[in-house]
């Protein structure tokens, strides 16, 4: 039979050994692949294996199974290349803030305004500088200038870096580009005599100020520097350049406003001195020095009439025989002992003229005495004084030697005692067991 395509094929295990093509009639009948008729029966063997069926679908995820032990660490690998430098950094040191009272100002300038750098923020009330009629003709301009407080620095080395200027600032009025920039200088200790200039920035750097108010924030690289002294003081400078005809711009500080330049000057401030601390317990007592030479000896000695054996310079002996005092002395030629010399007395002087007579008697006169403290005497007055006591009597005593008598004043103020005074002079009386005795009279 010849070959038809349009047979089915089907396949048969010959022999067990390998499968042969064959072509079926539809009849039953099969042929070989050259049309000859062959015979399939009998035979035991396996059909032909079916077309694969369609896949059926996923089953449901198993249970995770139970992690197995981490494995040994495998080596370190070649490190790799060095990446390209980074952005520059911003250097930090100390910040010193922009401060001063609010000012105008128009260009040209008159006279340059001069404020401070402070290490302490003012926080109090915004202050401004207004800067107007700036045209591109007045080119780079000095607007304002900055210099720091005179405190000594901690060391006259400035590290290389970025100084941060954040101007807060905006323009008011002018079109065209406004720009600003700063310029840093080494001034001496009075902080307007000008030594050295720092670094410096341009209009080409210079960072635009818009018409909206915000923090304008520009850069100025510092190479290394070293100042003439640690009582240096920096200098700051704004400098600013338009393109647009009037314009005007402001320079705001203080409250929110901080202005302020971050530097890379030594952040070491001291701060202000601490409370005294609590006093330590006391320390162990020392080791006792090295005795000092014996001192010169002094002795007294009271003895009688016979000195004392074995006398040193100074000693002193008291004869009780006689009475009299000696020292042992050294006069330079030999030592010996020595009465101390005595001044002697003085002549009695001559007696002094007679007083005026007085009478004795004295009486208590406090019925007699007049309001105003004095008693008027008569010729005859006989006047006997009782015993004293201290509740304020008043005495008077009486002048015999003439017919009319002085006014008499009387003072018992003083404890134990009567003051007497009139013309003729005065007389104290002392208290002595029960009577007035005069201890003092004065011509």
């Amino acid at each position: 039979m010849p070959y038809n395509p349009q047979f089915d094929l089907t396949y048969q295990l010959i022999n067990d050994t390998f499968p042969q093509i064959l072509q079926t009639d539809g009849a039953g009948n099969f042929y070989d692949g050259t049309g000859n008729p062959v015979s399939v029966g009998g035979g035991t063997g396996a059909g032909s294996t079916g077309p694969t069926g369609p896949t059926g679908p996923t089953g449901d995820q198993g249970s995770q199974g139970i992690t197995g032990p981490t494995g040994p660490q495998g080596l370190t690998g070649p490190t790799g290349a060095t990446g390209s430098a980074g952005v520059n950094g911003i250097s930090s040191g100390l910040v010193y803030y922009y401060d001063g009272p609010s000012a105008s100002q128009t260009v040209p300038i008159a006279s340059l305004i001069t404020d401070d750098l402070l290490l302490f923020p003012n926080i109090g009330a915004q202050t401004t500088i207004v800067t107007t009629s700036f045209s591109p003709s007045d080119g780079d301009t000095e607007i304002v200038q900055y210099v720091t407080p005179a405190i000594p620095l901690d060391t006259v080395i400035i590290i290389p870096g970025l100084w941060v200027s954040n101007l807060f600032a905006q323009r008011t009025a002018g079109i065209g580009n406004l720009v600003y920039w700063i310029v840093i200088d080494e001034m001496a200790s009075d902080g307007t005599t000008f030594i050295a200039n720092i670094a410096s920035g341009n209009s080409a750097s210079g960072t635009p100020i818009t018409n909206v108010q915000n923090n304008y924030i520009y850069t100025q690289f510092v190479s290394p520097y070293t100042l003439a002294s640690v009582n240096s003081r920096i200098r700051v400078s704004i400098y600013a350049n338009t393109t647009g005809v009037n314009t005007a711009f402001t320079i705001e500080m203080r409250d929110s406003t901080l202005s302020n330049v971050v530097t890379t000057l030594s952040a070491n401030i001291a701060g202000p001195t601490g409370p005294q601390g609590v006093t330590g317990p006391t320390g162990p007592t020392g080791p006792i020095g090295v005795t000092g030479p014996t001192g010169a000896n002094f002795r007294y000695s009271v003895t009688g009439p016979t000195a004392p054996v074995g006398p040193l310079i100074g000693d002193r002996w008291y004869d009780t025989t006689q009475g009299t005092e000696f020292v042992y002395i050294n006069d330079g030629d030999s030592s010996q002992w020595v009465t101390p010399v005595v001044a002697p007395q003085g002549p009695t002087g001559p007696q002094g003229p007679a007083g005026p007579s007085l009478y004795s008697q004295i009486a208590s006169v406090d019925d007699l005495k007049s309001s105003s403290g004095f008693y008027q005497a008569t010729s005859g007055d006989n006047l006997t004084m009782p015993t004293p006591d201290l509740d304020g009597i008043f005495a008077i005593i009486v002048d015999s030697g003439s017919a009319s008598l002085s006014p008499v004043s009387i003072d018992a103020t003083v404890l134990g005692t009567l003051q007497i005074t009139a013309d003729w002079g005065s007389l104290t009386l002392l208290s002595v067991g029960g009577n007035w005795i005069p201890i003092s009279q004065y011509p």
